[in-house]
């Protein structure tokens, strides 16, 4: 696969665009992934059926399942039978980055 730049002057300086890196489902994942954290797909909440999503993102069907099957192994979404995937009741805390511990010294009064 080719690497795409972003375009312009960072083209030219040979600066390549992050999102052109990951595969289409990765971009697709991560955009879901971004709506939980934010809360617009609170927990329990329905996500867009395949077909839904197909047209909403201009993706193939098998483009919306790997991005499904992703956010299923990140344990973000789950699937219902006959019913459709669905935002797991931990996706928050899930979605939500890591604290990082500081290794600088923790004034103690």
């Amino acid at each position: 696969m080719s690497t795409r730049y972003r375009g312009g002057s960072d083209a030219s300086n040979g600066v390549i665009c992050e999102e052109y890196k990951l595969k289409r489902y990765e971009r697709l994942a991560d955009q879901l992934s971004g709506l939980i954290k934010r809360g617009d797909l609170p927990p329990g909440a329905r996500i867009p059926s395949v077909r839904a999503a197909c047209k909403a993102w201009g993706v193939s069907p098998a483009t919306v399942f790997r991005a499904y099957y992703l956010l299923e192994s990140r344990g973000l979404i789950k699937a219902r039978p006959r019913s459709g995937y669905f935002v797991s009741p931990t996706a928050i805390e899930l979605a939500r980055p890591r604290p990082e511990t500081s290794s600088g010294s923790v004034c103690m009064r």
